[in-house]
Parts: structure tokens; C-alpha cells; sequence
């Protein structure tokens, strides 16, 4: 396999949600709303600790993001990330971990 033409950009995000909210579901909703620029989507850390709310957990997720016809910019990739952080919120009342 050829290595792709164009670089990728990669986002973190960690979320705040119930604790009966999996990391499975929340991998789901950003494939389905980030559309054809989004490579991979990983989960890469649950964290479950009483500090975070009562039945909360945190997930941080890395997506990574090319275009195999041009270079993405920030901008491109930032408007798609924050559609996937709306979706999330809307879904699932995901919250962005402060």
C-alpha cells in the first residue's frame, strides 16, 4: 500500500458523560458525523473518579483526519471537529472535560 499523498491532522477530544454512556456509542456518533475526512477514530483512556460527577466517566478520544486529494487546513478540520463536539453534546450530553 502506497503511503497517502497528503499529511492527516489529528484532534483529541475528552468528553465528560454518564457512566452508562460507552466509549463504543460516543466512537459511533463522531464516524457518523464527521464524514468522508475522518481516517480513524481511537479511544485511548476511560477515566471513571467521583470528582467528575456522580455516574460520570471521561473518554478521550483521537480522530485523525486527511483528505487523499488535497492538504487539509486547521479550519477545515476545526469546523468538522467542532460539528462532531455539538453532535456528541446533543446525542449524549457529552460535555468537553475542562
Amino acid at each position: 500500500m502506497p503511503l497517502p499523498k497528503y499529511p492527516a491532522i489529528s484532534r483529541d477530544i475528552a468528553v465528560v458523560v454518564d457512566r452508562n454512556v460507552s466509549a463504543g456509542t460516543l466512537q459511533n456518533i463522531i464516524e457518523e458525523t464527521a464524514g468522508e475526512w475522518l481516517e480513524s477514530v481511537r479511544i485511548f483512556d476511560v477515566y471513571v473518579d467521583d470528582k467528575l460527577g456522580v455516574n460520570k466517566k471521561s473518554v478521550a478520544l483521537s480522530c485523525t483526519y486527511r483528505d487523499p486529494e488535497k492538504t487539509l487546513t486547521d479550519e477545515e478540520v476545526q469546523a468538522v471537529h467542532d460539528k462532531v463536539v455539538r453532535a456528541l453534546a446533543e446525542e449524549c450530553g457529552a460535555e468537553l472535560r475542562g
